[in-house]
């Protein structure tokens, strides 16, 4: 024990601070946060493979090999373990760093919830009507709700309308867009009875139009998804769906996986 210690090694005797016993049990636990507490101020030695004390703010502390008086030399382990999910998940993020590249990923540990919903409602509501697809829009719950939003929409018509009043071409070109899309299937045309139902999903987008500088003959309609009505959009509504552009470091390593290495647009 500390006593049997004191009487064989001498510079033991140095302090006043009595040193723990043998069955001592410790009190509190300080950890590496605190570390300006337990970090080693002085040091008092002896002979070689003598113990040694170090001096904190927290006080004496006994370190090394703690010889019986038959010169057995026995060595004394301290090993306190716990379980901490923080610093495990760090370690283990660590390690998945260091193996990126050598170890394919599967889609399922990659793919966020939002993702894994947008991928069912794509598989179980695309299908091919005639020679064109239609798939479902991606909600992101199953019972969201629009705030009115008609008048914002009418608002935007009667902008876009007076604008039309003063730009006969703007006024052609528009409405031949109208009709093209009418034509081809992308917008439809309501009747007053259909017009007047009006469900939690109903949105009125609205649309303007845009002219490329380089293309001043040709109109483009933009809908605005992106347009609030009481502080909700029609994108809030939508998931954006999966991802499935290569991401950067899959490219920087697939470059370096063979001899030559080809890039092309498509």
């Amino acid at each position: 024990d500390a006593v049997k210690l004191q009487d064989k090694w001498s510079h033991l005797n140095s302090i006043s601070q009595p040193l723990p016993t043998v069955h001592s049990k410790p009190s509190i636990l300080i950890g590496q946060d605190n570390v300006s507490l337990i970090l080693t101020r002085k040091v008092i030695e002896g002979p070689v493979n003598a113990p040694v004390l170090s001096w904190s703010y927290l006080g004496w502390a006994m370190h090394g090999k703690c010889a019986k008086l038959n010169d057995r030399i026995d060595d004394d382990f301290t090993l306190t373990t716990f379980e901490y999910d923080k610093l495990h998940n760090l370690v283990k993020e660590s390690f998945q760093t260091d193996k990126y590249g050598d170890t394919p990923l599967s889609e399922t540990d990659v793919r966020s919830t939002d993702e894994k919903r947008a991928i069912d409602i794509l598989e179980q509501t695309t299908m091919k009507v005639g020679d064109h697809y239609e798939t479902g829009l991606l909600w992101k719950t199953d019972d969201f709700k629009f705030p009115p939003s008609f008048n914002n929409a009418l608002k935007r018509l009667k902008t876009i309308e007076k604008k039309m009043e003063k730009d006969k071409t703007l006024q052609q070109r528009y409405s031949e867009k109208i009709k093209d899309y009418i034509e081809k299937g992308y917008v439809q045309k309501l009747t007053n009875e259909e017009a007047s139902v009006v469900t939690d999903r109903t949105f009125y987008l609205p649309h303007f139009g845009v002219v490329n500088p380089n293309k001043p003959e040709k109109l483009r309609l933009v809908f605005d998804a992106a347009a609030k009505s009481n502080g909700i959009s029609f994108n809030d509504a939508l998931l954006s769906g999966p991802d499935y552009l290569n991401s950067l470091p899959s490219v920087l390593l697939k470059f370096r996986l063979g001899k030559y290495a080809i890039v092309g647009d498509i």
